[in-house]
């Protein structure tokens, strides 16, 4: 039965009004499907509610970096560093990538003093099913080549003490 209702979905010839009402039955019909195929059905809808309906998909499961952005938020406000000179303002941020089109998720937090030393933390998902990656950007000077340190999201805390090593060096 499960197979069934992800081939429906897949298809990719239902509309979104079909499909919410689709997760909606879903949602109600705990009996019919175990917790795991469940959650692999919603998995499929909001996948192509997200690739084809991104409104319809932001009404129903909220915005796709909502987490990301509460995530890189606490590590602004649990740094307890004077972040005044920052030139890019203390903020989360979308990524170029992600406006482009280019990613699925791109959000990331910067710091860049006057001298142009530049650090920044970024999370990036190339895809709805790849795993989201923790970057760290270092630039020691404006003339320096930007230099990125790849971390996997199991890694979180280690990306956010490099972010916050860096800050270290070039918030003071």
């Amino acid at each position: 039965m499960k197979d069934k209702y992800l081939s429906i979905i897949k298809s990719g010839t239902k509309t979104d009004k079909q499909l919410i009402s689709l997760y909606d039955k879903l949602r109600t019909a705990k009996d019919t499907f175990s917790d795991d195929e469940l959650t692999e059905l919603t998995r499929a809808i909001e996948q192509q509610l997200r690739d084809r309906f991104p409104r319809a998909a932001n009404r129903i499961f909220g915005a796709k970096d909502k987490e990301v952005i509460a995530l890189l938020e606490q590590v602004l406000t649990q740094c307890e560093l004077d972040l005044s000179g920052n030139k890019l303002g203390s903020h989360v941020k979308t990524g170029g990538g992600r406006l482009r089109g280019d990613v699925y998720l791109q959000t990331y937090i910067s710091y860049k003093n006057t001298q142009g030393q530049k650090a920044e933390l970024c999370l990036e998902q190339e895809s709805f099913d790849s795993e989201l990656m923790a970057l760290v950007y270092d630039k020691p000077s404006k003339e320096a080549d930007r230099q990125v340190t790849q971390f996997n999201f199991g890694q979180f805390e280690q990306a956010k003490q490099a972010y916050l090593n860096l800050l270290l060096q070039y918030a003071n």
